[in-house]
Formats: C-alpha cells, structure tokens, sequence
C-alpha cells in the first residue's frame, strides 16, 4: 500500500478470489459479499458465462469509444426502448455521468417545455455548460458506512 495513495481506510481484508456472491480472503476466510464490489459485479464475481463473454469480446474489440457506431450498443437500445418508456437510450459508465445526463436532459426539456429557448435554472445551480462532471458529482464513502458489506461465513 505504500504506493496507493490513502483516499479512505481501508477495511483489513485482503480479498484474493471469489465465485457468484461469495468471496475469499488470502486466509481462506470466505465472505458473502453484499455489496458486489460497490455495484460493479451486481452479475456476482467470475460467472461462467460473464468471463466467457468477456473473453470472447477481447478477442475481438475491448474497447470502442461512444465516438463511434457501435452495433452491439445499437442493439442493445434497441430492446431497452422497445421495453421502457422512450425511444432512446443515453448509455454512461459512472455516477457521475448518470447525474451530468440527468442534468443535461432536464434542461433540454425545460428549453423545449419554454418555448423562449430559455434553460431551466439546473445549468445556473451547476455552473458548468461542457462535457465536465457537474459540480459536487464526487461522494465520498467511509468504511464505517460499509459495516456489514461483508458478511463472514463460518466461523
């Protein structure tokens, strides 16, 4: 940890694998966890078809910016629209950029909704008119806060 720089503690576990919602320290401890690696593994840890997925992608693109046409995406909107209450889809990869989107829409509607171009009072509240995460977009998570993310199995 000398090298990592020390945003927040950290809990004293050292988690080395896991399978579905269960997972293991370097001990052999096993845990469940609750939290799914903070919503990033709400699929559980090393699911079969996931990893095979993930490999079979990365064998052929890993990555492709929204700044191009991306066929799988369009599909994938495709059956999201179909199956919710709007025809489009605004595809993000953090928090941050759910709430700029959701900032960025409400204008958009209170500049449609005005019929005098004017937007709504959100873009003066967040004083930021380009691509940038809005002002206070950061949340700071203290371990305290995730007592019982991890729950022990066995004893």
């Amino acid at each position: 940890m000398e090298h990592v720089m020390e945003t927040y503690s950290r809990l004293p576990i050292t988690l080395v694998k896991g399978r579905g919602c269960r997972v293991q320290d370097e001990q052999g401890n096993d845990y469940l966890d609750m939290v799914a690696g903070i919503a990033v593994c709400n699929l559980g840890h090393a699911h079969p078809r996931v990893v095979e997925a993930l490999k079979k992608q990365a064998e052929e693109l890993f990555h492709c910016s929204n700044l191009y046409r991306i066929p799988q995406q369009e599909t994938l909107a495709r059956m999201i629209s179909k199956n919710s209450f709007d025809s489009r889809v605004f595809f993000c990869n953090s928090g941050a950029e759910a709430n700029e989107g959701a900032i960025k829409l409400v204008r958009r509607y209170c500049h449609d909704c005005s019929g005098r171009g004017q937007s709504s009072p959100v873009k003066r509240a967040g004083k930021r008119d380009d691509a940038g995460p809005p002002p206070g977009a950061v949340v700071t998570v203290t371990p305290h806060q995730l007592d019982g993310a991890l729950v022990r199995l066995g004893t």
